[in-house]
């Protein structure tokens, strides 16, 4: 990696370099880690913000997963917007996103604009905890190598969507639909996808629209941007932005109860993640709980020196038994006792030539959480 900056001139920064791994070849990956299970249904243990844990049961036929093939695909064109613009071009890293996040936050003076593509988001939240440490940030690396080694793009979009946090307690885009609009994913419109994008970077403090029940001016004049960008970079049509847009965005307050309590909740859990951080970097870098959650060779040794793995949780597979699911398609019945896994929707296509991710937090109103 080659970096050449002058302080006095950080727009001019520049960052050259690659990660290359093309050599490197996985004699044998763990088994939460393994190609087989990643590409399976499986469940996930997620630990909340308030230290609680949650079972998330990621195949076909779970209430709250739903195949990549049934979600809207604004859902998916909102997040290449909002997140990762590259993603079904490059190999799970950005350079040039690096580089502008590297750019941005040194001009700030702290950190403003992330540099994670979707792959990394995914490795992130399911493969690893949620340390800010060093050796962690490696692990994350070169899982991200490896996921893009072991599934399709289509699978990574799948679990990405299926696991990534909407708010307090809401993980996964069926959730997230149900709890903000009262619909399954493949209901949601652009408009309500790109605000679904827009909660991303930060979910917790954002969902205090929900308890308000509406949107600030400042932060409806985010969305409108988003879905106006989502139309110049051709990832929706003029009459389906027009359509949408003019529809405008209504929430769903069935599950808020009191917005007091609904606000208070937020701080609280704000306040908890503070603390949980500040622990994390006073009492050690929490590498063996990193190692431990993904069962990754080298969190512990025995007497012996053997490398100590944690068992993972039980695989709670769908029907039919044996057959392979979760590479980004759902399931259908095509006659008696038998089923078929249609084509993924997602494929490769001009649109994704645009901006590196999150442009939405390169702008602007980059330094607001309103």
């Amino acid at each position: 990696i080659e970096l050449d900056a002058d302080f006095a001139k950080l727009e001019e920064l520049r960052l050259d370099g690659e990660i290359d791994l093309d050599k490197c070849r996985v004699r044998e990956a763990p088994r939460l880690a393994s190609a087989e299970r990643l590409n399976r249904g499986f469940t996930h243990r997620v630990t909340m913000r308030d230290g609680r844990t949650r079972s998330l049961r990621l195949f076909p036929g779970s209430s709250s997963y739903t195949p990549l093939a049934n979600i809207s695909r604004y859902m998916t064109e909102a997040v290449l917007t909002t997140e990762d613009g590259s993603f079904r071009r490059h190999d799970g890293f950005n350079t040039t996103q690096l580089q502008a996040a590297l750019r941005r936050n040194l001009q700030a003076g702290k950190v403003r604009l992330g540099a994670s593509t979707i792959t990394m988001q995914m490795v992130k939240n399911v493969l690893l905890s949620h340390e800010r440490t060093l050796s962690r940030k490696l692990q994350e690396l070169f899982l991200t190598w490896w996921v893009e080694q072991a599934m399709s793009k289509q699978r990574i979009m799948e679990l990405y969507l299926n696991v990534i946090e909407f708010g307090p307690g809401i993980y996964g885009v069926t959730n997230a639909a149900r709890h903000y609009f009262g619909k399954h994913p493949s209901e949601l419109t652009s408009l309500e996808a790109a605000y679904l994008a827009l909660m991303l970077p930060s979910p917790v403090r954002r969902h205090e629209h929900y308890c308000n029940g509406a949107l600030s001016e400042r932060y409806q004049a985010k969305l409108t941007w988003i879905h106006d960008l989502m139309l110049e970079r051709g990832r929706i049509t003029a009459l389906e932005h027009d359509t949408y847009a003019a529809m405008g965005l209504t929430f769903d307050l069935l599950e808020r109860g009191d917005p007091e309590t609904c606000l208070a909740e937020i701080e609280t859990l704000l306040a908890a993640d503070q603390t949980q951080r500040a622990l994390s970097g006073l009492l050690g870098d929490g590498d063996d709980h990193a190692y431990e959650e993904i069962g990754w060779a080298g969190a512990q040794t025995d007497a012996n020196g053997s490398w100590g793995v944690r068992p993972p949780l039980p695989d709670d597979l769908p029907p039919p038994p044996g057959l392979e699911v979760g590479v980004g398609q759902r399931l259908e019945p095509r006659g008696e006792g038998s089923w078929m896994v249609p084509r993924d929707p997602v494929g490769d296509d001009p649109a994704n030539s645009d901006a590196p991710g999150r442009p939405a937090m390169d702008e602007d109103f980059s330094g607001e959480d309103d």
